[in-house]
């Protein structure tokens, strides 16, 4: 059925962990086996699930519904104890259990519409593909674009963990295991390694981002009793570790400065495609850790334009931004 873009309303993205995790788009997360990928999947699912802090100390509005799909660690060993370290409310916390399911199982589906979930991990990618080839071109589009349908249909961030292969010195976006069509489906791709210089310190590094300007690298470690430890930012020097700070002046400064980064990259974001009205910008930024003062301390600080047209306030993008906004 032909339909004219006419029909179709326009929508922004909504973000999980903005810029790197959107809502209702896949992401994927890649690395070496062993490197962290699994402790990363259950922090951010821990956090969901219990209203924690994102890297920056950014508060998420509310706890939401988590589906956590692990086949490669034990579920009472491994799994659960990872969670309850790194915070979670295991009650909002849920798997299926089966050990057939697939990515494009309708079981997920039902699954993700029945529990609310805001967000599915796969962990890993390889371990649920039944019989389809991970390198079939073919086999792999058409079940990440099943997977994709329902993630945008219930708003349900995906992250998708898999391996990388023994491509040394490749594009990053080839160094996943199979199929280029698993990159090429996500609208972000995650990349896990070691620090070089610092053992037992990794990076999150941001090698595709089709949704926004790609983010900062992320550095964190792994602390047995608190999961992940979100590290300094080298280049302000600012904490935004998810561990309780001893120090709460600067904890209090550093959340500040976070808060503004955040609000610069939404601001950014949300008058990409042209003027906004004021009061849209200001419910957009309702139940979020972003209070609308800092809103317009940053509206200030990127010489964003108001101006009034048939009664109404409107914020546009200034002349400066061009191009990168």
């Amino acid at each position: 059925m032909l339909r004219s873009f006419s029909e179709i309303e326009q929508s922004r993205v909504e973000w999980l962990w903005f810029p790197y995790i959107p809502y209702g788009k896949i992401t994927v997360l890649q690395g070496n086996p062993g490197g962290g990928k699994s402790h990363v999947g259950i922090q951010l699912a821990a956090d969901l699930s219990s209203q924690g802090y994102l890297p920056g100390g950014i508060r998420l509005p509310s706890p939401q519904h988590v589906i956590y799909q692990c086949a490669e660690d034990g579920l009472a060993d491994t799994i659960k104890p990872r969670l309850v370290a790194a915070g979670a409310n295991c009650e909002n916390v849920a798997f299926l259990d089966d050990d057939m399911l697939t990515l494009d199982d309708e079981k997920i589906r039902d699954a993700i519409a029945d529990f609310h979930a805001r967000l599915l991990v796969i962990d890993p990618l390889q371990a649920y593909l039944g019989t389809s080839d991970i390198s079939s071109a073919s086999s792999i589009r058409r079940m990440m674009n099943r997977l994709c349908k329902w993630a945008n249909f219930y708003n349900c961030a995906v992250l998708i963990i898999g391996h990388l292969n023994k491509k040394e010195g490749a594009n990053d976006l080839y160094r996943g295991l199979g199929s280029i069509d698993v990159t090429a489906s996500a609208r972000s791709v995650l990349q896990l390694e070691a620090d070089a210089f610092s053992p037992g310190i990794r990076i999150i590094r941001h090698v595709k981002s089709s949704l926004a300007a790609r983010g900062e690298d992320v550095r964190f470690s792994i602390n047995p009793n608190h999961g992940i430890v979100w590290l300094k930012d080298e280049n302000s020097g600012s904490s935004v570790s998810n561990v309780p700070d001893t120090k709460p002046k600067e904890e209090v400064a550093t959340r500040k400065e976070k808060k503004q980064t955040i609000a610069a990259g939404m601001l950014r974001e949300l008058l990409s495609d042209g003027p906004m009205l004021s009061s849209d910008i200001e419910e957009f930024f309702k139940g979020s850790e972003v209070g609308f003062k800092t809103v317009q301390l940053v509206k200030n600080n990127l010489k964003i334009l108001s101006f009034r047209k048939d009664g109404k306030w409107y914020w546009g993008a200034p002349a400066s931004w061009g191009d990168s906004v």
